[in-house]
């Protein structure tokens, strides 16, 4: 995780995109990679990718 998003923002849970990939969910970017930091916020990320069905209210 260090070694993608750096000392800095090594809070967990992350989801690191791949370099050149936004997300409006983006919570930093760091080395030309954006991340998402949050259970919420990475639910949000990839229910927005079509990558999982949103959560159940």
């Amino acid at each position: 995780v260090i070694e993608l998003v750096g000392d800095a923002n090594q809070a967990l849970p992350v989801l690191v995109l791949r370099a050149g990939e936004g997300s409006t969910h983006a919570s930093g970017e760091a080395d030309g990679r954006q991340f998402v930091v949050g259970a919420e916020r990475i639910i949000d990320a990839l229910v927005a990718r079509s990558l999982i069905p949103p959560p159940h209210p």
